[in-house]
C-alpha cells in the first residue's frame, strides 16, 4: 500500500489487545462455496439452500462450555499482538493440509501453484508459539502463502509500526557496539521465527529486505553524495524517506555486502520456505544526482545541464527519468541472479501513483528492462490511502486498467506478477464517512484476478494487506471499522482457493490496445524536471470508464512493436500532438486500417491515419470513453466493443468461467450477459449471502445496493 501518506495518519496504539479465540471449520468439502447466509428477516426468508448448491465456510467462536479459553498475551509498549487461536501449548496443534479445490478446478497450471495469503507483521514481541498459532490460523481459513512485512521507513526500530529487515538493520546487527544493536537483533531473530513459523505449517514465505533504495540514517550522514537529489541540487525527498542513488559506487559495494548477509543469513537457511524476495517496497521517483548525471552522459553523451530547450533532448532526459526505478530494479534483481539463480525477487511498487499515468517507474520497463527472475508486484486496493478518503469510482477505473495492462505486460514478456489487495483500514477507507466494508474486500480479490487473466496474465500470487499491523491492519487497528475483524479475516480467507482457481483458469488476451505514446508524457517529464510520482500527470486513464465497467479487455500500450494485432476489436490512440505519434506506429496502424480493423483516434492524426478511421474531436479521446448518457458516443461504444448495455454506476468483468458484478454507489440494477450458463450468488456490504443466483440461459438482472457484488461461475 502505499505508506508513503500514512505516516500522517499513524497513531500510536492505544487500544488494549482483543484477544479473539476462533476456529475456522470447514462445515462442508461440497462442490460449490459461497458465503454464509444472515438470517433472512420473516419478510424476505429465501428457500433452504440445496447441500449441493452452497456449503458454507464460516468462523465459529469457541467459548463453549468446556472450551480452550485463549490467554490473553501482553502487550508490549506501542506493540499490540495479533489474536491468539489457542493458549500456548494447549489443545491440538493445527497440522498442514491441503485446502480441498473447489468445483474440482486447479489452482495450478503449467506454470506452477498460485498463491493467495496474507501479509503480516513479524513483530519482536511476538513468540515463535503464537506466531505458529497464527500461521495455522491463515493456513486452515485458506491460505497458502504468507507475504511477511517490509520495514518501513528502512531504519532500526524494534518498537515501529513495520519492523523488518533493511540495509540499517543489517549495519546494526553486524556492529555490536552500535547503539541500535540490540534492536536489530530482536528484529532479526523475529524474522527468522516468523519464517520457521510458515515453515511448520507446510506453507511458503516472501520475505522483504528493503524499503525503497533507502540505507537508513547512519549510512545517508556517512554517503551525502550518494544520495538522490532533486533536479536543483537538494536532497530528494519526495517519496518521504532519504534514498540512496543506485549508480553511486558506495551504495553498490554496500548493497551487495547485505544482500551477501542475506543470502546466508535467511535464505540458504530457509530457501524450503522462501518463494520470493521483495527488495524494496515502494520505489519510485527518479535521480538528478552527480552519479545518476554521470550515467545519463554516458547514454546519451550529453549531461543534464546540457539537455536545454532541445525537444528531443528534453524527452531523453524524461525517458530516463522513468526508466530509473526500472533500471534500478533491473541491476538489483541482477545481484540476486548471480547470487541465487533460480531465486525470483520482485519488488513492490506504487500502485497508488501507477494507476494515474503509468510513469516514475514506466510501467511496462519494469517488465521489458528486468532479468527473468524478476516478477514485479504492485499494490492494487480499491483507494490506496489515505484512510479519510472514501472509495470512488474514479481509482476503481484507474485500478481496472493498471490491472488489465499488468495482465497483458506479463503475457508479452512471459513473466509472472503478484498484486497486493486489501482487507484492513488502509484500502478500505475507515477513516472516511463513507467506509467500505467486508464485500468490497473480497470483492476486490475476485475482479483482480479476474482482470488479470482476462487480458493473459501470469497472475502468480495475491496477498491480503495486512492481517496485524499497527495503527491500520485487520487486527491492531486504531481506527473504529464497519467491519467485524473476525467476519473480515473468515469471507477473504475463504476467497482464497477460489482466486487461485482464477488465476490457473485459461488465459484470455487484450481485446482493445490504448496506445498511449511516451513523447507526451516523456516530454512533460523532462521539461519540468519533476521526480515526484504523485504530483506528476499526464494522459487522463480515469476517464477510461467504458472498458472498466462494461467488460472490455483493454491494455495500455506505449507502442504497437511486437503487438499481435488480427484479433483485436479496436485500437484506440491517445495521441495528444500529432508529432507524438512514432511513424512506424502511424504505419502500423494504416496497415491495420487496410485490414479491416477500427482505430479510435483524434481528429488531428487524419492526415497520417486516413479516412479509414474512426475520428474523435479534441485532443483528449479519453472523454469519448468516459461516463455518459450521449447517444452518439455510446453508439460509437456498441459499434467498437460490442456494449449493447452500458452498466451505469457498477463494474461487471468475467472470463469464460467466472463473472462479478460490483458497485460502491446507489442502488444498481441491470442485466448482463455471461459467456456462459452459470450460478452463484449475491452478498451484502458485510459478505453474506443473501440470494442465489441462477444464469443457466447467460442472462442475469441483478440488483445491487451500494457496496455489494454478484459473483458467478460456470
Amino acid at each position: 500500500m502505499s505508506r508513503l501518506f500514512s505516516r500522517c495518519y499513524r497513531q500510536p496504539a492505544t487500544r488494549a489487545l482483543r484477544t479473539v479465540a476462533l476456529f475456522v471449520v470447514l462445515l462442508g468439502s461440497l462442490a460449490f462455496q459461497a458465503p454464509p447466509e444472515r438470517a433472512p428477516a420473516p419478510n424476505d426468508r429465501v428457500p433452504p439452500l440445496a447441500a449441493s448448491a452452497v456449503p458454507t465456510l464460516a468462523p465459529l467462536p469457541t467459548a463453549s462450555a468446556g472450551a480452550l479459553s485463549p490467554v490473553p498475551l501482553p502487550a508490549a509498549a506501542g506493540v499490540l499482538p495479533a489474536p491468539q487461536v489457542d493458549a500456548p501449548g494447549a489443545g491440538p496443534v493445527p497440522t498442514p493440509q491441503a485446502i480441498a479445490t473447489l468445483t474440482g478446478r486447479p489452482e495450478s497450471d503449467d506454470h506452477g501453484p498460485r498463491y493467495a495469503g496474507w501479509a503480516m507483521e513479524a513483530y519482536p514481541t511476538l513468540s515463535s508459539s503464537t506466531m505458529e498459532q497464527i500461521v495455522a490460523r491463515q493456513q486452515a481459513a485458506g491460505a497458502n502463502v504468507v507475504w511477511i512485512g517490509q520495514n518501513n521507513p528502512g531504519e532500526v526500530n524494534a518498537q515501529g509500526a513495520e519492523p523488518g529487515l533493511s540495509y540499517a538493520v543489517y549495519e546494526a546487527f553486524v556492529d555490536d557496539s552500535s547503539p541500535l544493536n540490540a534492536d536489530a537483533r530482536a528484529i532479526v531473530a523475529a524474522q527468522e521465527r516468523l519464517l520457521s513459523a510458515v515453515r511448520a505449517q507446510g506453507l511458503k514465505a516472501v520475505l522483504p529486505i528493503g524499503y525503497q533504495s533507502q540505507m537508513g540514517s547512519v549510512w545517508s550522514a556517512a554517503h551525502p553524495d550518494a544520495l538522490r537529489t532533486e533536479s536543483r541540487g537538494g536532497i530528494d525527498r519526495t517519496t518521504a524517506v532519504v534514498n540512496a542513488s543506485f549508480y553511486s559506487p558506495d551504495y553498490q559495494r554496500d548493497i551487495r555486502r547485505y544482500y551477501e548477509w542475506v543470502d546466508t543469513r535467511f535464505v540458504q537457511p530457509y530457501r524450503d520456505v522462501i518463494l520470493m524476495l521483495n527488495l524494496a517496497d515502494e520505489p519510485s521517483g527518479g535521480d538528478y544526482s552527480t552519479w545518476a548525471d554521470a550515467a545519463f552522459k554516458a547514454r546519451n553523451g550529453y549531461g543534464f545541464a546540457d539537455v536545454g530547450d532541445d525537444p528531443g533532448r528534453i524527452t531523453q532526459l524524461g525517458q530516463f527519468q522513468t526508466n530509473y526505478i526500472a533500471d534500478y530494479a533491473a541491476w538489483s534483481a541482477g545481484q540476486w541472479a548471480e547470487l541465487e539463480p533460480d531465486l525470483p525477487t520482485t519488488m513492490s511498487f506504487e500502485g497508488a501513483t501507477a494507476r494515474i499515468h503509468f510513469q516514475l517507474p514506466q510501467v511496462e520497463a519494469v517488465f521489458a528492462r528486468t532479468p527473468p527472475t524478476f516478477y514485479p508486484t504492485y499494490d492494487a486496493y480499491p483507494r490506496d490511502g489515505p484512510m479519510d478518503l472514501p472509495l470512488d469510482d474514479t481509482e476503481l477505473i484507474r485500478l481496472f486498467t493498471l490491472v488489465r495492462s499488468l495482465g497483458h505486460y506479463s503475457a508479452r514478456y512471459n513473466r509472472p506478477f503478484w498484486l497486493w489487495s486489501t482487507a484492513n483500514s488502509w484500502g478500505l477507507s475507515q477513516a472516511s464517512p463513507q467506509p467500505a466494508n467486508v464485500a468490497d474486500a473480497v470483492a476486490n480479490d475476485y475482479y483482480l484476478a479476474l482482470l488479470a487473466r482476462q487480458t493473459g496474465g501470469w497472475l502468480q500470487g495475491i496477498a491480503a494487506w495486512n492481517y496485524n499491523i499497527i495503527g491500520q491492519g485487520l487486527y491492531n487497528d486504531t481506527n473504529r471499522t464497519a467491519y467485524d475483524p473476525d467476519t473480515m479475516f473468515a469471507r477473504v480467507s475463504e476467497s482464497f482457493p477460489r482466486i487461485r482457481q482464477i488465476m490457473a483458469a485459461p488465459a484470455g488476451a487484450a481485446r482493445v490496445l490504448i496506445l498511449a505514446p511516451t513523447g507526451f508524457p516523456f516530454r512533460l517529464l523532462g521539461a519540468s524536471r519533476t521526480v515526484d510520482p504523485f504530483a506528476f500527470r499526464s494522459y487522463d486513464f480515469h476517464r477510461l470508464a467504458v472498458f472498466a465497467r462494461d467488460n472490455v479487455p483493454a491494455a495500455v500500450v506505449s507502442t504497437l512493436d511486437g503487438e499481435p494485432v488480427d484479433r483485436l476489436a479496436a485500437i484506440v490512440v491517445l495521441s495528444r500532438y500529432a508529432q507524438d505519434l512514432p511513424a512506424d506506429d502511424a504505419a502500423r496502424l494504416r496497415d491495420y486500417l487496410s485490414r479491416g480493423g477500427m482505430v479510435i483516434a483524434p481528429r488531428h492524426l487524419s492526415g497520417v491515419l486516413g479516412p479509414q478511421a474512426e475520428y474523435v474531436d479534441g485532443d483528449r479521446v479519453e472523454e469519448a470513453f468516459a461516463d455518459t448518457s450521449d447517444a452518439q458516443k455510446r453508439s460509437l461504444w456498441r459499434q467498437a466493443f460490442g456494449v449493447d448495455r452500458a452498466v451505469d454506476g457498477g463494474f461487471y468483468v468475467a472470463t469464460a468461467d467466472d463473472a462479478l458484478l460490483y458497485t460502491i454507489g446507489g442502488r444498481l440494477q441491470t442485466e448482463v450477459r455471461l459467456p456462459f450458463p452459470g450460478r452463484g450468488w449475491l452478498a451484502d456490504a458485510s459478505g453474506y449471502l443473501t440470494q442465489r443466483l441462477d444464469a443457466n440461459g447467460g442472462r442475469l438482472t441483478v440488483s445491487l445496493d451500494k457496496n455489494q457484488y454478484a459473483y458467478l461461475t460456470r
